[in-house]
């Protein structure tokens, strides 16, 4: 698989050098190129399985992942630093509520055919496979608060909750976009020969704070671990904090062995995060990348995310000193 990834001159992307590690995060402003960095890391993937195999397939798999045609290759500069160990990319993408709303159609047969982005419809195979996998069992998760039970039936996407049934169509936005991917994940994990490196854009989209925490405990949990890698892009700044959180608690137990077992009272040792597993970048609108890392304090930087509060904070501070000021 790519360990690193330098690419320059590739659609808003300067120039970006990524190490893949356990767990990867790309974060930045909209448009600075987070998911075409992150679809041209899944293609690159894809592309050395290819020549793994010995179909000797020299192309990229761009389309497939929803990269515009309209990007030119022609100054593009790339090299990577791979390993042998053969890892399959799991691109997740941000549009997941689209698959509530269409239950019945065949994402399987429309991968060849249809005008539909090539990473939506595969990414909508990958659901319906796993859907048709519980072969009329439910799907059960509790990380919305309450439990939630999933099932197709009569070709419906079926849920219950609380004693109340609805279909996936008619549940929570959160839900609409979460699950699908959950699915996905579960029915992967069962194949215990293979692993994956799990792209997922945006996993934050549309949850309470609460479920966003939930969310990515449970992607660290079981993508990031046993052989399987994680890269995000994301805009939420729970998202840092929660990774921070398990870095920070494989810190402790490192430097005072001692406190593991208070430890584990606050965080399973599944879900400890060791920081050199750890990469964080920050696209620029300038299409430049840059480290996010705090290699003194082994955490993630945050701060690149919540500037705009520290911005809200002194806008609302010159408004309470507007009002309160003597000539008011």
């Amino acid at each position: 698989m790519v360990e690193k990834l330098i690419v320059k001159n590739f659609g808003p992307i300067k120039e970006a050098e990524i190490d893949l590690k356990d767990v990867t995060v790309l974060i930045g402003p909209t448009g600075a190129g987070k998911s075409t960095l992150a679809r041209f890391i899944a293609a690159q993937e894809e592309l050395l399985i290819d020549l793994s195999e010995g179909n000797g397939k020299n192309v990229f798999r761009l389309k497939k992942y929803g990269i515009s045609d309209t990007i030119s290759l022609e100054n593009i500069d790339f090299e990577t630093v791979e390993s042998e160990r053969i890892i399959a990319p799991v691109y997740i993408p941000a549009e997941r509520s689209f698959y509530s709303l269409v239950e019945n159609i065949s994402f399987i047969l429309l991968e060849e055919k249809a005008s539909i982005p090539q990473n939506i419809i595969h990414f909508g195979s990958l659901f319906q496979q796993a859907r048709n996998a519980l072969n009329g069992k439910k799907f059960e998760t509790d990380l919305f608060g309450n439990n939630l039970s999933y099932s197709f039936q009569n070709g419906k996407n079926q849920l219950s909750q609380k004693e109340e049934s609805f279909e996936l169509k008619d549940s929570a936005s959160g839900i609409q976009t979460t699950l699908p991917m959950l699915l996905v994940i579960q029915h992967l994990l069962q194949k215990a020969d293979k692993k994956y490196l799990f792209i997922v854009e945006e996993p934050e989209l549309n949850l309470y704070p609460e479920a966003q925490k939930n969310l990515i405990e449970f992607l660290v949990q079981n993508c990031a671990k046993n052989g399987h890698k994680l890269l995000i892009t994301t805009h939420s700044p729970y998202t840092l904090t929660v990774l921070n959180n398990l870095i920070q608690a494989d810190n402790v137990v490192k430097n005072h062995p001692e406190l593991g077992e208070r430890v584990k009272e606050i965080f399973a040792p599944d879900l400890w995060l060791d920081f050199d597993r750890v990469s964080a970048y920050f696209l620029k609108q300038d299409g430049i990348s840059e480290s996010i890392l705090d290699k003194e304090n082994r955490l993630i930087f945050a701060e690149k995310l919540d500037d705009i509060s520290i911005e809200l904070g002194e806008d609302f501070d010159k408004l309470l000193e507007l009002e309160f000021s003597p000539e008011a």
